[in-house]
């Protein structure tokens, strides 16, 4: 294969809490895959965009080597065999602090200490070469040098094996495979579901909530009539209920 360069001019780091009721295998927000997920699904009001905040992201993976000592014989020497155990992940972030602004890189690390998030790290934006998982947050330095630029550098415990996608936007493919997503039926959307995100739905809105009784396969609501008081279904981070004929944004009055 030829020689391969590669520098990162459009780099997305992007952060959510796990909910509580996530299934426990999902590794991005609403179930979504490697090659489905978009920075949208991270921008819930509690979830941050850090990318301009980012000086340098990487996965960074620890091997964990033990060996087995075969002791000598009359024939052989004695030798140390390799019993490699399974890799650690972590998602290593070099970024410049922000604690003077509200929702910040820096408040989100220190709000959800010792929480576990779900990440997404991007080297060409959203496009492939991108990778997700679940970490446990960590939080960041606070304050610095008088009159320096203020960074910080964190180490972000990877939990399990990440998913990457691997290639361009014309040609990709993700290890591990992604598997199809379990979640809700779309015939029968009812108040509490969590639908993955769908690239047609793009906000919380009239237009949007006329998509889904359109979409393919279509949003059908149970039941049919007029959803209750802070009842709704979310599609990615975006929430919609029925009103007794038709979808609407947001949650029921």
């Amino acid at each position: 294969m030829p020689r391969n360069i590669i520098q990162i001019e459009n780099g997305r780091l992007s952060l959510t809490p796990v909910g509580d009721a996530d299934d426990p295998t999902w590794l991005a927000p609403g179930g979504a895959t490697v090659e489905t997920v978009t920075s949208a699904d991270y921008l819930t009001a509690v979830g941050v965009d850090a990318s301009c905040q980012v000086q340098s992201g990487a996965v960074t993976a620890s091997p964990n080597l033990n060996t087995t000592t075969v002791d000598a014989t009359f024939c052989e020497a004695a030798e140390e065999v390799p019993q490699p155990a399974a890799t650690s992940y972590s998602l290593d972030v070099t970024a410049l602090q922000d604690p003077n602004i509200v929702g910040g890189v820096n408040q989100f690390l220190f709000t959800n200490d010792t929480q576990q998030i779900y990440w997404m790290l991007g080297l060409n934006g959203t496009d492939p070469p991108k990778a997700i998982g679940r970490a446990r947050a960590v939080a960041g330095t606070f304050g610095g040098p008088a009159r320096s630029t203020l960074t910080f550098d964190v180490s972000l415990p990877v939990i399990g094996k990440p998913q990457i996608l691997y290639g361009n936007a014309t040609d990709s493919e993700a290890v591990p495979p992604s598997s199809a997503v379990v979640g809700p039926d779309r015939a029968s959307a009812s108040p509490g579901d969590a639908f993955p995100s769908d690239s047609d739905i793009t906000a919380s809105d009239a237009t949007n909530a006329a998509k889904l009784s359109t979409e393919t396969p279509p949003f059908i609501a149970s039941p049919t009539t007029a959803w209750t008081t802070g009842q709704q279904i979310t599609i990615g981070p975006y929430a919609f209920h029925w009103d007794g004929t038709a979808w609407a944004a947001g949650q029921a009055p």
